[in-house]
């Protein structure tokens, strides 16, 4: 029901809830490259995800579809993404990352919609399961919710294909904004995505995390991911705006209108919130979800019904 589409909008709260946990060497990474590697990555950076310019009152902003995920040769941005972030004065985040005092709050058990100690004991059994396979500590599941907690061990899943959320695209352009000293503005709170979830019936929390369980015994995360990964690094903007046809996770009228409260509803709250920031006279940097930028209710669209003039910006194969 939830899977990849929740996943991927919470990946950049998960890395402060894992900050400080060491990883043995057996435990499934990431391998990074060294000093001389990350230079040579650097110099064959080409551009990925899904661009767009969108101009109104004389002067232009753009709009990045970003993938949570990433690649160490994913990293660095290619020449049209440079020249793009160079022409604007602010970056546009779903949240800003580095507000350490909201992701803070939401380890506060009393923010949870369900604890780990409040579910069946299968499934407990069955999350720490999980967890020891991960190489994560079991005191993790005192330290968030049950469903952040069913989210994280999902998301880690993706390193066993080389993907890694502290490799993901917010994470470059926050560094990039912090180096050009470009102020970073949040769309959403971390809290407004975090209740997402939180505030969820029981029963659906519990069906959630039950289906990521499955997800992850079957493996299937690892092909639903990879494929969203693969579609984003080539720019591929039609199989992207497929999502729900291929990701196997809309089968009941729950699920639908789960979807759109993750997506539309929310796209429909990012666009003014962009218009009125873009009519005050700035130039943004939009770095959003992929899965924000296709379809009628993406943000390109949303934005060209409100007057914008807007222009696909393709990359070179």
């Amino acid at each position: 029901m939830f899977r990849s589409r929740l996943m991927l909008c919470l990946a950049t709260l998960l890395l402060v809830c894992l900050q400080g946990f060491a990883r043995a060497d057996t435990c499934p990474a990431v391998e990074l490259p060294t000093a001389d590697e990350w230079k040579t990555l650097a110099g064959q950076a080409r551009d990925r995800g899904l661009l767009w310019k969108i101009s109104k009152g004389g002067h232009s902003s753009w709009l990045y579809g970003t993938m949570h995920l990433g690649k160490p040769e994913w990293v660095f941005p290619g020449p049209k993404l440079k020249s793009a972030f160079a022409a604007s004065d602010t970056l546009v985040m779903e949240i800003d990352p580095s507000d350490e005092a909201q992701m803070k709050g939401m380890q506060d058990p009393a923010t949870w919609g369900l604890a780990f100690s409040a579910l069946p004991e299968p499934l407990q059994a069955q999350l720490l399961a999980e967890l020891r396979r991960a190489c994560l500590p079991e005191q993790l599941k005192d330290m968030m919710s049950a469903a952040m907690l069913s989210v994280t061990l999902t998301m880690l899943e993706a390193r066993r294909i080389g993907l890694d959320a502290t490799l993901g695209s917010e994470m470059m352009w926050l560094q990039q904004a912090r180096q050009t000293g470009k102020p970073v503005m949040a769309l959403e709170s971390a809290r407004e995505q975090f209740d997402l979830f939180e505030r969820l019936p029981r029963e659906d929390t519990l069906q959630m995390i039950q289906q990521s369980l499955a997800l992850l015994d079957s493996k299937a995360v690892l092909t639903q991911t990879g494929r969203l990964a693969q579609s984003w690094a080539s720019s591929n903007a039609a199989d992207l705006a497929a999502y729900e046809q291929w990701c196997d996770c809309v089968k009941t009228a729950a699920d639908r209108e789960f979807m759109d409260r993750m997506g539309p509803q929310r796209n429909r709250k990012m666009a003014p919130k962009i218009d009125a920031a873009h009519s005050s006279g700035k130039r943004l940097f939009v770095a959003v979800g992929a899965l924000h930028m296709v379809g009628k209710d993406g943000l390109p669209e949303l934005l060209q019904k409100r007057g914008y003039t807007v222009e696909r910006i393709s990359f070179a194969p």
